[in-house]
């Protein structure tokens, strides 16, 4: 037979046990928040969940002391509270977190995991990493191209947006390019492997986007380096609210307030200002076929106030014509540059292309300058007139036609041997249509343009003009446009570059940030920083818009962030307690969410920013 204990005793035991009933469940399902937090604190490195964590255990244990003793409050409620409202918090950011990645997933599902290959005579379906070059892929109507390569046979429209942001489909007929991940919308084509597996077009997005996901922007730092104070100096905080309120003789709302100040100072907004607003910059990029390799590009170009861009293949065309030939050059000319890579000896190739090339040995490449080859025993040059002068070629009876050439804004090429000049070649390429207008848009931002080419003074000042670009500089070799570059940078300005060539690289790799455009060779794409899968400049300004809207979003989740903390936390310290403003540990929870959600919405709304014109 049992001793029966006073009503009163019994009621508030029977009370607390319920709580600490309820609250069981809760630290079973939330208890990795708490041990993270202490873990962290135990490591002297304490972070968001080390606030969480000792509000949640300075609650546990003064209503555990309070349910042996028999008197006081109880916080079960609070520490259920606590973490109940933030792991929902948590949940509804990693939901909305994931929407912001949806362009992302996009991307990857572009991945082909199946493709139709010509073996033998006979069509087999094999996974698409055992695809190797060389072989020829079938795409019927309907199905995702699996690599990158050109078409053999048959013809289709291929819908590319998915890909490069294009929304019109291209047609693709034999000799035509056709890229990974792209759909056959009509007819069935053969495409000759040239990019397989990971090299592909779109498995070296899907990486890019990886990388910029997880890489973190300089401004990021900033969040770092508040948190790495600022949680400690809570923890002092919360000690001191204590310590005043026990010598003020109110030990119930001691322990409340110390609480209340823990929970709702954790800087989870904080940590959220910067990784959700890049997430949803870097998906909706995607979309648009402006890839960012890191967040650091993402942030830079959104500073940007100098950009410098190539002219040929990016302010042009990069499909140049000839209009001019004197002397009798033809096979010479098809025989020396057809060895070489360069828009301007493919428009020599196809301009001669019924001549009967004579055979060149001993290729060589001068970048920026020209090339050279021995044909019928002697060594042939073929360039610009910087070149030719440096091989000791002089023009002779050349020069009124050169300089005539120039003077039209046409690229002049000169082939020489043996010190004589033996012929010129004018090569004349059209300006892009997104040229002038893109200039024009990047001018209202306040951004500065510069025309950096490899070209004479004449023709860079002629397609100057034609964009309106003011300031304009040519016959530069590839070392010339990195030193300008480096030069921009050294006097506090933020530049990009925009290229496309090998002759760019190095100007890519110095700037600030380098841009690389549709069609760039790989080293081109492999030394800039952002990869627009679109030719032309049009999106060059979009990645700027999209840089600076994130920028602004990301100072304003900063400001909100801190401004939340600062207006709070003496609230939760019972600082007007005496007005009748006063924050329990339960509402700190609710409020701390809050303020995560509130940054996360910001982020999000940046998504419909963008979507505007």
């Amino acid at each position: 037979m049992g001793f029966p204990l006073p009503a009163a005793i019994s009621a508030h035991l029977m009370n607390g046990l319920l709580q600490g009933a309820f609250l069981l469940p809760i630290l079973v399902l939330c208890y990795r928040m708490p041990i993270n937090g202490w873990r962290a604190l135990l490591r002297l490195r304490p972070d968001m969940d080390s606030l969480v964590a000792t509000g949640v255990t300075a609650s546990l244990v003064y209503s555990i002391v309070s349910l042996i003793k028999g008197t006081g409050a109880y916080y079960f409620e609070a520490a259920g509270m606590i973490l109940t409202l933030i792991s929902l918090g948590k949940y509804i950011e990693a939901r909305a977190k994931k929407r912001t990645a949806s362009a992302v997933e996009k991307i990857i599902n572009l991945a082909v995991p199946e493709a139709t290959v010509l073996r033998d005579g006979k069509e087999l379906r094999i996974p698409a990493e055992s695809v190797v070059v060389g072989d020829t892929v079938v795409v019927a109507e309907g199905e995702r191209c699996a690599v990158d390569g050109t078409v053999t046979a048959g013809g289709g429209t291929f819908d590319e947006s998915a890909v490069t942001g294009e929304s019109l489909p291209a047609d693709k007929l034999v000799g035509d390019s056709v890229i990974s991940g792209s759909v056959n919308m009509s007819g069935r084509v053969c495409v000759c492997a040239e990019r397989v597996g990971e090299d592909t077009t779109v498995n070296r997005i899907i990486r890019l986007m990886e990388h910029a996901a997880s890489a973190k922007a300089p401004i990021a730092r900033i969040a770092d380096k508040v948190s790495s104070v600022f949680v400690p100096a809570v923890m002092t905080l919360a000690v001191i609210t204590a310590l005043v309120w026990l010598v003020l003789g109110d030990s119930g709302k001691a322990f409340s307030h110390a609480v209340s100040v823990l929970v709702i100072s954790c800087p989870c907004a904080l940590g959220l200002a910067t990784p959700s607003a890049i997430t949803v910059a870097l998906g909706n990029a995607a979309e648009k076929g402006i890839l960012f390799k890191d967040a650091a590009a993402l942030e830079h170009i959104g500073k940007t106030t100098l950009l410098a861009l190539d002219k040929t293949g990016t302010l042009t065309k990069g499909a140049p014509r000839v209009t001019d030939a004197v002397g009798d050059i033809k096979a010479i000319a098809y025989g020396l540059e057809s060895l070489s890579p360069h828009p301007v000896a493919k428009a020599v190739c196809a301009a001669f292309s019924e001549s009967s090339g004579l055979t060149a040995t001993d290729f060589k490449s001068y970048a920026g300058r020209g090339v050279s080859a021995v044909i019928e025993g002697r060594t042939v040059y073929g360039g610009n007139r910087r070149f030719m002068k440096e091989q000791g070629i002089d023009l002779g009876e050349y020069a009124d036609y050169a300089d005539k050439y120039e003077s039209e804004g046409k690229t002049l090429l000169i082939f020489g041997t043996e010190g004589k000049t033996i012929g010129v070649v004018a090569v004349s390429d059209s300006l892009r249509e997104d040229a002038k207008a893109t200039v024009a848009r990047l001018k209202a931002w306040g951004i500065r343009t510069v025309m950096l080419t490899g070209d004479n003074k004449n023709a860079a000042a002629y397609m100057a003009k034609a964009a309106d670009i003011e300031e304009y500089h040519g016959a530069l070799l590839p070392q010339d446009k990195a030193e300008y570059m480096e030069s921009c940078l050294k006097a506090g300005k933020v530049a990009a570059m925009v290229g496309d060539g090998v002759n760019d690289a190095p100007a890519l790799a110095t700037a600030a940030v380098g841009i690389s455009v549709m069609g760039s060779s790989d080293i081109a794409a492999d030394a800039a920083d952002v990869v627009l899968m679109e030719q032309g400049i049009g999106r060059v300004a979009e990645s700027v818009r999209i840089g600076r809207k994130t920028l602004r979003v990301i100072k304003q989740n900063l400001f909100w962030a801190l401004i939340y903390n600062v207006i709070l936390i003496p609230v939760a310290a019972g600082a007007f307690s005496a007005l009748g403003f006063v924050i329990t540990p339960s509402i700190s929870a609710a409020a701390m969410s809050i303020s995560s959600l509130t940054v996360v919405g910001n982020a999000l709304r940046l998504k419909l920013i963008l979507k505007q014109k």
